[in-house]
């Protein structure tokens, strides 16, 4: 009894944060962190704040936030707006700014980076898409600050994010990047919390801008589990899709190649003789005018010079 009255305060003070951050926690995911925080040493001192919001950043939304907290509300094809204080999780990211094989492409110049200098391919420059080193701060090395991808994600040189997001109720909806987002990036841990602030909702899907998104980072090892590394992870998954939509295009033989060629050469065959013909048909028709031309102005000759010689005789 008198520990049940001594965690009172504590579950009282993670509640009052969580509030001022106008989050509304789950009673019974508040009693088992508190539970836990009396139990370890991790609430003592004046950590209790970061340690709570750590543990907070790495549940899941649908354990860890209450029911009446603020939810996507947007069916699929409609359009609005998301609404203020919506948080959400991603559950997957992808990069559709790029086509498969320049991201694989991409990746396989960091994978070479990572390597000591003398084992490293020596490209040549002009063959394949070059990348900044790793030491001027950029390229395609992972976000080094404001909370983002760890440095184990990779930076397939960013373009265009697509992400899945989902919120405490288990609605997942489609969410596409107007402006790059910091945080979202390909190879990224799952699980990451964004604040969404009236964004808006284009035909059920959510476009994402810099305004509008508060990134809060963390993380769900459910959603990691059976992962590979981030970047090992984004090139087998890349492989896949690209060998799949490699098999669905038709196969071409020699034979059909051979006959697509000759009904080529047909088409062109044909094509040059109409032109031909067309153009003897406009000679002609040219000829024959001035040839009508030439003859009138003949016989017109003709009849004057008889009339001149009649009038002479009868003088």
């Amino acid at each position: 009894m008198d520990e049940n009255i001594g965690r009172v305060p504590q579950a009282e003070r993670i509640r009052a944060y969580f509030a001022s951050l106008e989050i509304s926690l789950s009673e019974a995911w508040l009693s088992a962190l508190s539970t836990h925080l009396s139990d370890s040493v991790e609430g003592e001192g004046g950590s209790l704040e970061v340690t709570c919001l750590h543990h907070f950043l790495a549940s899941d939304l649908v354990a860890s936030l209450s029911p009446q907290s603020l939810a996507l509300s947007h069916s699929s094809g409609s359009s609005g707006s998301s609404g203020s204080g919506v948080m959400v999780q991603v559950v997957a990211c992808e990069e559709i700014g790029h086509s498969l094989t320049t991201q694989l492409m991409h990746l396989e110049d960091y994978e070479e980076r990572q390597k000591p200098v003398h084992r490293r391919l020596i490209r040549v420059p002009g063959t394949t898409t070059t990348t900044t080193d790793d030491h001027d701060g950029q390229g395609d090395a992972a976000v080094s600050s404001g909370g983002g991808p760890s440095e184990e994600s990779v930076m397939v040189h960013k373009k265009m994010c697509r992400v899945v997001v989902e919120d405490h109720r288990g609605t997942r909806m489609y969410g596409i990047e107007s402006g790059p987002v910091a945080g979202l990036q390909v190879g990224m841990t799952l699980g990451a919390k964004l604040l969404l602030n009236a964004v808006p909702v284009v035909h059920g899907v959510l476009v994402l801008s810099p305004g509008k998104v508060v990134w809060l980072g963390g993380r769900v090892e459910a959603l990691n589990q059976g992962r590979l590394d981030s970047r090992a992870d984004t090139v087998a998954r890349l492989k896949l899709e690209l060998g799949a939509r490699l098999a669905s295009f038709p196969v071409m033989t020699q034979r059909d190649r051979q006959r697509a060629v000759q009904e080529q050469r047909q088409a062109d065959g044909e094509g040059e003789e109409e032109e031909e013909g067309q153009q003897d048909e406009s000679g002609q028709g040219q000829d024959r005018p001035a040839r009508g031309r030439g003859s009138r102005g003949r016989s017109g000759s003709a009849r004057g010079g008889r009339g001149r010689a009649s009038r002479a005789r009868g003088r």
